[in-house]
């Protein structure tokens, strides 16, 4: 069967990372900032262009479902809006899942390993992650399955070589979000992924940058200039560059008695309102104050570090950089006009 014109210009375009250095982003929109993440894409002057629903998870059985059914018409209404604005529409899928005592199990490797070694059930999830991006009218699917069993990688490759199968047939283009990693590994998460096999069968392999230092770590930003080129260093030896998609991450961390996720605005009134210091590597603002005589210290990304992020890694050839996540970033990244090399 011949393919239509808009369908070989789509996959074009997913498939290649070779766009001018004034390529559009790509960012998160989350079910739980679903409004400030449109208003992120408005405010963008069109340099939003792939646009990433957060929206899926699984239920106890480990089927794909609404992470918020509530939503499911606000949604619909968001895909009618970004196919307004000319974008890109993918839906995310997250292998978190509801316990059954209303508490959520984070990246549950467990349920994943039992759906891959199920030969019917992974069949019926690959057939029912289909039916919810034909359901939504994405034009792709983007899996998000963290935290992985590195037994399951060879199971986890095939998984993706099937869907990748599955999605393409009804043409869809499929993504796959991975863990960062500087080399071949056994730990958990990036371990199970075999980035010389997804590579080959997603159209997009989206490497997170990000979680350099996080709570469980000493103080520092979430990631540096040159971790980052470690990361794309190793990934370029596993698989096409063309294919590799950067993920940066617009927040950071604060670090105190309790250390906790913040966002630029979260932090942003403590910052004195000249310039901040920054992390000599990558260029991180990062702020240390006391409350109630204990010791904060933290680290987020802003306009000038994120603007910075993305303007070096289109200068060594990586055209499309996605965002996690929008409404969470600097407000004033938006406002610099667009980025180029």
């Amino acid at each position: 069967m011949t393919m239509p014109f808009r369908f070989i210009h789509l996959l074009g375009l997913l498939l290649v990372g070779t766009l001018s250095a004034a390529a559009p982003l790509g960012g998160w929109i989350t079910y739980w900032a679903l409004d400030s993440g449109l208003q992120s894409v408005r405010s963008s002057g069109g340099e939003v262009e792939d646009v990433f629903l957060f929206a899926l998870q699984w239920d106890a059985a480990g089927n794909p479902v609404s992470a918020r059914p509530d939503l499911d018409r606000a949604w619909g209404k968001a895909v009618t809006e970004l196919r307004s604005l000319k974008g890109r529409v993918w839906l995310t899928v997250v292998n978190d899942r509801p316990d059954g005592e209303g508490r959520m199990v984070l990246k549950d490797a467990g349920l994943m390993h039992e759906v891959l070694a199920d030969r019917a059930r992974r069949r019926k999830h690959i057939g029912d992650l289909v039916s919810q991006c034909q359901r939504i009218g994405a034009d792709g699917l983007d899996v998000d399955y963290e935290n992985l069993d590195p037994i399951d990688r060879e199971a986890f490759s095939g998984f993706i070589e099937e869907l990748a199968r599955a999605l393409h047939r009804k043409r869809l283009a499929l993504s796959v979000t991975v863990q960062p990693k500087i080399r071949e590994s056994r730990s958990k998460g990036p371990g199970a992924a075999d980035w010389a096999a997804l590579g080959k069968a997603a159209d997009r392999l989206q490497i997170m940058l990000y979680n350099l230092h996080n709570t469980r770590t000493e103080p520092g930003p979430v990631c540096t200039s040159s971790w980052i080129g470690q990361v794309l260093a190793f990934a370029a030896t596993q698989c096409d560059r063309g294919r590799i998609v950067p993920v940066l991450k617009v927040s950071g961390f604060e670090w105190g008695p309790r250390p906790r996720e913040v966002t630029f605005g979260d932090v942003a009134p403590q910052f004195s309102g000249s310039d901040p210091m920054r992390h000599p590597d990558g260029q991180a603002p990062y702020v240390v104050f006391d409350v109630e005589g204990k010791r904060h210290t933290a680290f987020v990304e802003d306009a000038t570090s994120l603007r910075d992020k993305v303007a070096s890694l289109r200068r060594q050839g990586f055209s499309r950089v996605v965002l996690w996540s929008l409404g969470a970033e600097d407000p004033g990244f938006w406002r610099m006009g667009h980025i180029s090399k």
